[in-house]
């Protein structure tokens, strides 16, 4: 993975579907919960909360096993958080809530464009609506409905597909985003 998505496009940060979330808690929808709801933040001042490098094992394990959304078949989280959470020799970094939430988000979406352009290629038609239903989604997973602005993410990749020649959408986010 190169970046999180909302390294890659900035710093806005938007809340999409935060009236659809209390809508659907006064409905008694369960809610996808976020990483600050699963382990509580070791740190809480005027900038945010934020995560120690100590309780980034915990944070990641907790993200992953309570996700929302499923995967497509074959696929999974990586068990461990991905070496670019890895501080440098004597540092003690803090980590914001909504960054494990956001990071394996990413992993989610890279698994579903890689299904969604599996599914293309082998002429299957349901599991490519699948696929293309899971990446709609994607802006209302933990964290990255507020954290993404989702339609300025968009068109970054439409930008980025037509600078690199690039027609299927599915296969320049995967280039921009994901990497194996």
């Amino acid at each position: 993975m190169k970046t999180p998505h909302a390294a890659a496009l900035g710093a806005a940060v938007i809340v999409l579907v935060g009236g659809l979330f209390a809508a659907a808690a006064a409905n008694g929808v369960a809610q996808p919960q976020t990483d600050s709801q699963l382990v509580k933040p070791a740190v809480s001042n005027a900038s945010g909360d934020f995560y120690t490098a100590d309780q980034l094992p915990s944070v990641w394990a907790a993200v992953i096993t309570h996700y929302p959304r499923s995967l497509p078949a074959g696929s999974a989280f990586p068990e461990q958080p991905p070496s670019f959470f890895d501080p440098d020799p004597g540092a003690k970094p803090l980590y914001q809530a909504g960054l494990v939430d956001e990071v394996v988000a990413s992993y989610w979406e890279c698994a579903w464009l890689k299904a969604g352009i599996a599914a293309e290629k082998d002429g299957s038609v349901s599991a490519l609506k699948v696929a293309d239903q899971a990446i709609a989604d994607y802006g209302s997973l933990p964290s990255v409905s507020v954290g993404l602005n989702i339609a300025e993410y968009r068109g970054a990749i439409a930008t980025y597909a037509k600078h690199a020649g690039i027609t299927d959408l599915r296969q320049a986010e995967l280039e921009m985003e994901c990497s194996e």
